[in-house]
């Protein structure tokens, strides 16, 4: 997602930075939930955890957007591959501790 929001930026920005309304955030961040809450839900099937996968999913897709937005609105010399590494450095060891 953070190549197609490079190549999609005065869109994206429109949609989700600073100036955007809660309304295509609200919509990505639900859908993104949902996404992963059902990919999770497999996982969890296969490991006892405490955790909630709707929680989980919650919380990843919450992560990204909290990121994209960020990234949208300063404008960092960051790539989108940069970001996306920065993304998963950041979530995955816990996604993994967890799964």
């Amino acid at each position: 997602m953070f190549r197609h929001a490079q190549s999609q930026r005065p869109l994206y920005k429109a949609l989700a930075g600073k100036q955007a309304g809660n309304v295509a955030l609200a919509h990505l961040q639900k859908y993104l939930s949902v996404f992963l809450r059902d990919h999770l839900k497999l996982q969890f099937s296969k490991k006892k955890t405490d955790i909630p996968p709707e929680i989980l999913a919650h919380y990843i897709a919450s992560s990204f957007i909290s990121m994209l937005t960020w990234w949208l609105d300063n404008d960092p010399p960051y790539s989108a591959e940069q970001m996306n590494d920065f993304y998963r450095q950041l979530v995955q060891p816990g996604i993994e501790a967890i799964l």
